[in-house]
């Protein structure tokens, strides 16, 4: 007689380990094939490249900070907090994050990943970032009880005259479209006199499953 239960514990772990890493790589397949075809559509093929390799790397931030989480649930504070680092620079300060720290799954990391990468390079190309008395705040909460939502908010402040685009490029599309089909969410972009301001809700249920 031999006791093969911890044998087959490790054979059951490790078979989920490949099915769980599987099905990451066919999200992650999934979020880069609807950047190349958003780009394709809104983006001057000069600037495909230089766009592609600025997603990849907020694609890479992503994993690089859900790697510091156990499990298949990721710290949303902490994927807010590695796409802010890279735009913010001396201006740290000026990033304000207030919210609960949610566990949240690897789709919507890389999609929330995504849309806060976009945010901050707009606020530091021609938003709150891109001057010394700019400042973002960023805000987050579950609202409801029977069916809870999840809200976030990104407002800029004190930055330069906010002036509207005649036409919706691939940022917005990210911010609105990839958002909206891959998460069911509703989102707001607004154009405010006192700064930018992006506007997003979604189910709560619609964060926590791939």
């Amino acid at each position: 007689m031999v006791d093969i239960t911890a044998r087959e514990m490790a054979e059951q772990r490790a078979q989920f380990l490949i099915g769980e890493l599987g099905h990451r790589a066919k999200n992650l397949i999934t979020v880069v094939s609807g950047i190349v075809r958003q780009l394709a559509r809104h983006a001057p093929p000069e600037e495909v490249v230089d766009r592609l390799l600025a997603r990849l790397a907020a694609l890479g931030r992503n994993q690089e900070a859900m790697m510091h989480d156990a499990g298949s649930r990721f710290g949303l504070r902490e994927i807010f907090t590695e796409q802010v680092r890279p735009f913010a620079g001396a201006a740290r300060e000026r990033v304000v994050l207030n919210g609960p720290d949610l566990m949240i799954s690897s789709n919507a990391a890389q999609i929330l990943g995504m849309v806060t990468h976009e945010l901050a390079t707009n606020a530091a190309k021609y938003g709150a970032l891109s001057e010394e008395t700019g400042r973002v705040v960023v805000t987050w909460a579950v609202e409801g009880d029977a069916r809870p939502d999840f809200t976030l908010a990104w407002v800029e402040r004190g930055g330069p005259a906010v002036n509207p685009a005649a036409k919706p490029g691939f940022g917005t599309q990210v911010l609105t479209k990839l958002t909206e089909a891959s998460l069911g969410a509703k989102t707001e972009v607004a154009f405010e006199a006192e700064g930018f301001a992006f506007r997003l809700r979604a189910p709560l249920k619609a964060l926590s499953s791939d």
